[in-house]
């Protein structure tokens, strides 16, 4: 699947759009936005309805134009087939698409729709490039977790080609790395072996190569 659902803890919003429909369909368009050169895109919105009882037939979209074909990729919340209901404090919803084409990808822009009588009120819309699912990072961190110890024991060409992959790639290339801080020590003695620095510099490369927000 390229499409997820996911739901998290109330948000407190003081401001919000009312959509409602009394007919067969109705809904809001968003701008069009530059595609994001991950190739991933995360949409997040806090819903809420007046009565959980009467619940709306909510479709959430990210929708663009690939080689002149209509690209959709979409969720739905509320009264639909296995969907998410929506509560009567405002929920979190967030979709997920990881399947953007890399290029030759117009028009990119959201949908919220209602594709029947309903109504919703909509909150606090955001957008990423680089929202990973919990299950996404655990596995990035599996992934990760035995270069250290590849370089540790001497297996340089192990590392390299783990680091070397499709996903360490992409981190890098994507993914800012905080700049380390700067602090004064004083220089080894001469004598002393200098390959377990070194080490420890790119085993905190290899750490800084997931979001902090992962680990």
């Amino acid at each position: 699947m390229t499409v997820g659902l996911d739901s998290t803890a109330p948000l407190n919003g003081k401001h919000s759009v009312r959509l409602a429909s009394t007919g067969p369909a109705g809904g809001l368009a968003s701008h069009p936005f530059a595609a994001p050169a991950t190739g991933r895109l995360s949409l997040s919105v806090w819903l809420r309805v007046a009565d959980a009882a009467r619940q709306p037939p909510l479709r959430l979209t990210v929708a663009g134009k690939f080689q002149a074909r209509d690209f959709i990729r979409s969720a739905y919340v509320g009264q639909a087939a296995e969907a998410r209901p929506i509560r009567t404090d405002w929920t979190q919803f967030v979709v997920h698409v990881t399947d953007l084409p890399l290029e030759n990808l117009s028009d990119l822009h959201l949908r919220f729709e209602l594709t029947g009588p309903g109504e919703v009120w909509i909150d606090d819309v955001q957008l990423s490039d680089l929202a990973f699912r919990r299950e996404e990072g655990n596995a990035l961190m599996r992934l990760l977790a035995p270069a250290p110890a590849m370089l540790e024991n001497g297996r340089v060409g192990d590392c390299l080609h783990l680091l070397e992959g499709y996903w360490p790639r992409f981190l890098v290339e994507h993914v800012p790395v905080a700049p380390a801080a700067v602090a004064q020590k004083p220089e080894p003695p001469a004598s002393a072996p200098k390959e377990p620095a070194r080490s420890a510099r790119l085993i905190d490369r290899v750490k800084n190569l997931v979001p902090e927000r992962l680990r």
